[in-house]
C-alpha cells in the first residue's frame, strides 16, 4: 500500500467544503444537514477529492461540476459559484456588480462579505466549482396532466 493516497486523504478537510456548500444550499433554500454529509464523506476513503466533494454536495441537495479557471467567463448569471483560491482557501461568489467587482464570502469568516475586482479574482482562482440544486423546479404545465384519476369526473361537466 502506498503512502500517497493516505496523504491525499489526510489533506482533505471537509469543514471548509461543508461551509461553502451549506451557504449555497441556503441560497437555494434547500434543507440541509451538513453533519450527515460530512460523515458520509468520511466513509469515502480511497476516493479522489472531487468525489468526496460531490458526496458532500449530494448531502446538501446539490450537484457540482468542476471547471478550470478559464473554462467560462465569470458573469452575474452564474452566481452563486464556489471558487477555490490559492493556499486552500474557498469562497462563494455571491454577486458581480456592473462596475466589475465581485462579492465573496470566504470560509472561516462567519459569512462576512469581501469585495474583489474581477481581474484580481480571476488571477487567484485555481478552479471553479459550479453548484446547482439536484432537484429540478416542478413544471406547472404538467400538473394537470399527471393529476390523480378522479372518479365520476364526467358527471361534473
Amino acid at each position: 500500500m502506498s503512502d500517497a493516497p493516505v496523504e491525499r486523504q489526510a489533506a482533505f478537510r471537509a469543514e471548509p467544503w461543508g461551509e461553502v456548500l451549506q451557504y449555497v444550499a441556503r441560497h437555494y433554500r434547500l434543507p440541509v444537514s451538513m453533519e450527515n454529509a460530512r460523515l458520509e464523506s468520511l466513509w469515502q476513503t480511497g476516493k479522489s477529492e472531487e468525489e468526496r466533494i460531490a458526496v458532500l454536495a449530494r448531502g446538501a441537495g446539490l450537484q457540482v461540476r468542476f471547471a478550470e479557471p478559464h473554462a467560462f467567463p465569470l458573469t452575474s448569471e452564474r452566481v452563486p459559484i464556489i471558487v477555490e483560491l490559492g493556499q486552500d482557501q474557498l469562497a462563494v461568489v455571491t454577486a458581480i456588480g456592473t462596475d466589475g467587482e465581485a462579492s465573496l464570502v470566504m470560509t472561516g469568516e462567519g459569512g462576512l462579505v469581501h469585495a474583489m475586482t474581477l481581474p484580481e479574482l480571476q488571477q487567484r482562482v485555481v478552479r471553479y466549482i459550479v453548484p446547482r440544486p439536484s432537484r429540478a423546479v416542478p413544471d406547472a404545465r404538467v400538473d394537470n396532466y399527471i393529476r390523480p384519476y378522479e372518479e365520476h369526473w364526467l358527471r361534473r361537466v
